[in-house]
């Protein structure tokens, strides 16, 4: 029985063999058995995946590494890949390393090992160098030489791995050539603990915190300008110092001030020290009397605040023990209080950081001594040299306050740091002794950070993993708390878990701060969707699925993590009636793709142009999963690649998703890694389109001039450019531009040359009869055809694919960096084939039962785009191609096709019906839908 049946979309991906008989699921006539090196179009088709260039070597890569990203804005200037290798950072912008000013080359040796002479070149043995320029040595372009043994001015040349490069072959150096310093910066993480290392962008600052490491913030300055820095945690600000009173009235009364500055940014210093007068009258209940208070002001400070205790009666035990409320504030150093109430729900700050090791959080007075005052001052000393930054004041038991009395208590506005054994002594006085009682000294480093709110959020050092901690609003480094706690102090909040595993992420939401550990997600607010503060908070559990440590994704306004135990892919959607992030499994139909030890490690999500996450499986597969909630497109397949890979990242460069990946190959024999970054995929030719891995394509000259093309298509065309760019020698080159392709004819002048056009230019001016528009500067390239390209270093060894002006040569190996092409070409783009595997699903037919029958296909009749070189058939030892040439030029490449194709293919009966769709061509395909024609015969027996 023959039947047509139509696949009209691919929107459900690769599904898991575990739903081949769910015939009854909406996705299944959607879906695919395989999609191996393709994806799914959002828009339903699907393509070949797009190849991988290459970027450059990564140093030291036997080492782990990691990618991070930078993006001030979404232009190029603005955006870093950053590359952390075992204790260096190293910064990638527009797919090259960043380099710093680049220096003259005076000459280049030819000899093994080469020697470079620059004049006091600065480089140290080991640093990495690139040319920028290479004068008449042209074996030099687009390599990374590490610099070998150094003098002042010379310096030899070694490959990336630290064998010597031998240039007895190269071309003589003359002059011309530059050179720079790959830009490295020191970086205190050993590679081993970069899968742990977190980072959070705060507009020119990336914080990164380790649970084993302090928090450091690394900073740009410049392009080549950046600083790594360990954060200072704590306001920090000079205290005030001595104050002087005066009294502007006798009497039998006694108060006491302390006054805080504050600095620009509003964030208030600790207190000083409690300043007693006495003698003064009950002012604050009259209008007779008064204090005034001068101090020595402190360079920068904005302001100060002042405060003070009640007013008692000089027989009043008046100690620090008495509470101080604001009374106002001054811009200098002087102010007068003529009986202000305090206000005691203000209070000074006390300093904290809970991140520090060593703090001194009691003291404890196991002997009061005597004859101590309210002037005596607390100093403590520690055999660590490293301890320091302890601020406390002695409370003393007097009956008055100008008597003498034993230590009773320790006011703590600071707790200090890295102190071991701290000892302590007090003037004034004699015979107390203080126990310092210390925080854990280690265990306290944050594991990870955001901001939310306008405050710096820390969590889950291992003493405290439940924890989070928040600064005060709008000063990210402030953690300190007023001694009567209010709204916008720091705070320490700890969920309520009854698993103990540490907080893993922290993600800012649409609905209050999304809190993840290995035991479930929560979602962290003020009572009634309020602001998170130091008094209101609340945690709603969300899901009892835990997050492992790969970091969550936000895709528009959802949420997505991997499940704990690595199985599943978590889509968290908020409801604003509810209140609530529901849970959707992503991977419910794509099992298989992330069972067992096959987890996700690293993913990020590219939004342009294809809506895709990419996921890094421990197997170093990649995983695309296109995802369009609005659409119902949830769509998973698999980017394999001759190796593994080992991260990935995505980065928006101006108004497209670029995707860097780390891949890990061997080549020549190395095991080496490579940075590659995925090729866009918006060619409009076939001779640009990049279907290789690690590959590179030949470089283009575009003059600088504006051009106009007399003809569309034709012979001895004139073309006239804007500017003098043209020689006697460009006869015989190539020139690309409008759409179209043409060789030089003949020279008239430096403005004017004839053209002979190959490929018929397409953009013209409408309602013109065809007459070519005018080329601006930039669009347009000529090249001369070459038969050799080097450059291929990274390759050395390999057998490569290439596509030679739209042509494809296969089984060209590179022999010192280099290949030589059958046939001159302009347009050449080199690495490594893949190819490109997807076979439908047993045969479903609505209405019918042919699951029991023996089956077969015959043909394909597909609505293909942008499309040569595919194949398909019952069996991928024997698959049928696609015929395509039809009226191209001689010499010409077959051209893409576009539309409906018909393929007859081998048929075979079998029990299952399925068939493939093969590319293994570097060359591009989509399939936007296909017919199989198809014929049902007997039962399976």
């Amino acid at each position: 029985m023959p039947l047509d049946i139509i696949k009209f979309a691919f929107v459900g991906g690769e599904v898991s063999p575990n739903y081949y008989g769910r015939s009854d699921l909406a996705k299944f006539d959607l879906a695919l058995a395989e999609a191996e090196n393709w994806f799914v179009d959002y828009h339903g088709g699907l393509s070949t995946s797009p190849g991988l260039e290459f970027v450059d070597f990564v140093q030291n890569d036997t080492y782990p590494t990691k990618f991070y990203t930078f993006k001030f804005s979404s232009d190029l200037a603005n955006t870093n890949v950053i590359l952390f290798g075992h204790e260096y950072i190293r910064f990638i912008q527009d797919g090259a390393y960043v380099l710093e000013t680049p220096k003259a080359i005076v000459s280049v040796t030819l000899d093994d090992p080469g020697v470079m002479e620059v004049t006091s070149h600065g480089f140290t043995a080991g640093e990495w160098v690139k040319p920028v320029a290479t004068g008449e040595m042209v074996e030099l372009a687009g390599r990374t030489f590490q610099v070998g043994t150094v003098t002042t001015h010379t310096f030899e040349l070694l490959d990336p791995f630290g064998n010597n490069l031998d240039t007895s072959a190269f071309t003589t150096y003359v002059s011309g050539g530059t050179i720079a310093r790959v830009y490295t910066l020191d970086s205190p993480y050993s590679a081993y603990d970069l899968e742990l290392l977190r980072c959070h962008q705060i507009r020119d600052t990336l914080r990164f915190t380790h649970a084993d490491y302090p928090i450091y913030n690394l900073e740009r300055n410049d392009s080549a300008d950046w600083t790594m820095a360990l954060e200072v945690v704590g306001n920090n600000l000079t205290a005030v110092g001595t104050i002087t009173l005066t009294t502007l009235k006798s009497g039998g009364w006694s108060t006491a001030f302390v006054i805080t500055q504050v600095n620009q940014e509003g964030i208030e210093s600790i207190a000083s020290d409690y300043a007693f007068i006495t003698n003064v009258t009950d002012y604050t209940n009259t209008d007779n009397g008064g204090a005034v208070l001068k101090w020595t002001p402190i360079a920068g400070a904005a302001y100060y605040k002042i405060y003070r205790t009640r007013v008692v009666r000089d027989t009043t035990a008046l100690s620090r023990s008495y509470q101080v409320g604001y009374i106002g504030q001054s811009k200098g150093g002087h102010f007068a209080d003529p009986g202000i109430i305090p206000d005691f729900a203000q209070t000074p700050p006390i300093n904290t950081n809970p991140f520090a090791n060593g703090r001194i959080t009691y003291v404890d007075v196991t002997s009061g001594g005597s004859n101590y005052t309210n002037s005596s001052v607390v100093s403590v000393t520690d055999p660590n040299p490293s301890a320091g930054g302890f601020v406390g004041y002695a409370i003393v038991a007097t009956t008055t306050v100008s008597s003498t009395g034993p230590i009773v208590g320790i006011i703590i506005v600071n707790e200090g740091h890295d102190y071991t054994n701290p000892s302590f002594s007090v003037t004034i006085g004699s015979g107390a002794v203080l126990e310092g009682h210390l925080g854990p000294a280690t265990g306290n480093y944050p594991a990870i950070s955001t901001v939310y709110q306008q405050r710096q959020l820390y969590a889950a050092p291992d003493e405290l993993p439940l924890t989070i901690f928040g600064s005060k609003p709008g000063q990210l480094s402030n953690f300190s708390i007023s001694e009567i706690l209010i709204a916008n102090d720091a705070f320490e909040h700890t969920l309520d878990s009854e698993d103990v595993s540490p907080l893993r992420h922290m993600l800012p939401t649409r609905g209050g701060l999304m809190v993840f550990n290995a035991a479930g997600v929560w979602l962290m607010s003020g009572s009634q969707g309020g602001a998170i503060t130091a008094t209101n908070v609340q945690a709603d559990p969300q899901s009892s699925e835990g997050a492992s440590q790969v970091v969550p994704l936000k895709v528009k306004s959802d949420i997505l993590y991997c499940e704990a135990t690595g199985g599943k892919v978590v889509q968290l959607s908020y409801n604003d009636q509810i209140k609530l992030y529901a849970g959707l499994d992503l991977s419910l139909l794509a099992n298989h793709l992330i069972e067992g030890n096959k987890q996700i490690e690293n993913w990020c999500y590219a939004n342009e142009p294809f809506r895709q996450i990419w996921a890094q499986r421990s197997d170093g597969v990649m995983l695309n999963f296109t995802i369009i909630k609005e659409q119902e497109v949830f769509a998973w397949s698999r980017r394999l690649t001759r190796g593994k890979f080992t991260d990935v990242i995505s980065l928006e460069e101006g108004n497209h998703s670029t995707v860097y990946t780390m891949v890990k190959r061997t080549i020549n024999g190395r095991i080496t890694k490579f940075i590659e970054k995925v090729s866009r995929r918006d060619f409009t030719h076939v001779e640009d389109a990049f279907c290789v891995d690690c590959g590179l394509k030949l470089g283009n000259t575009t003059p600088a001039a504006d051009i106009q093309v007399a003809a569309a298509t034709g012979t001895g065309i004139a073309v006239h450019a804007s500017a003098n760019v043209f020689v006697v020698g460009d006869v015989g080159k190539v020139i690309r531009a409008g759409g179209g392709k043409m060789t030089v004819a003949s020279y008239v002048d430096a403005n004017d040359i004839t053209v002979d056009i190959v490929r018929d230019i397409t953009e013209v001016v409408p309602f013109s009869d065809d007459y070519p528009k005018l080329v601006d500067s930039g669009d347009w390239t000529m090249d001369t055809p070459v038969t050799s390209i080097s450059g291929l270093t990274h390759l050395e060894g390999e057998e490569v694919k290439v596509l030679a002006d739209g042509n494809v040569i296969e089984g060209l190996m590179v022999t010192n960096g280099a290949i030589t092409l059958p046939l001159a070409a302009t347009r050449v783009i080199i690495g490594l084939g893949y190819e490109c595997t997807a076979k439908n699903l047993p045969m479903n037919i609505q209405g019918a039962v042919v699951e029991n029958k023996q089956q077969r296909v015959m043909g394909l009749s597909m609505r293909v785009k942008d499309t040569r070189g595919l194949r398909a058939g019952n069996d991928l030892n024997d698959l049928s191609i696609i015929k395509e040439r039809t009226d191209e030029a001689y010499g010409e490449p077959t051209r893409l096709m576009n539309g409906m194709t018909n393929l007859a293919i081998e048929p075979i009966w079998g029990p299952e019906g399925q068939s493939y769709l093969v590319q293994r061509d570097p060359l591009p395909a989509t399939v936007l839908g296909y017919v199989i024609e198809a014929e049902v015969g007997d039962d399976s027996k």
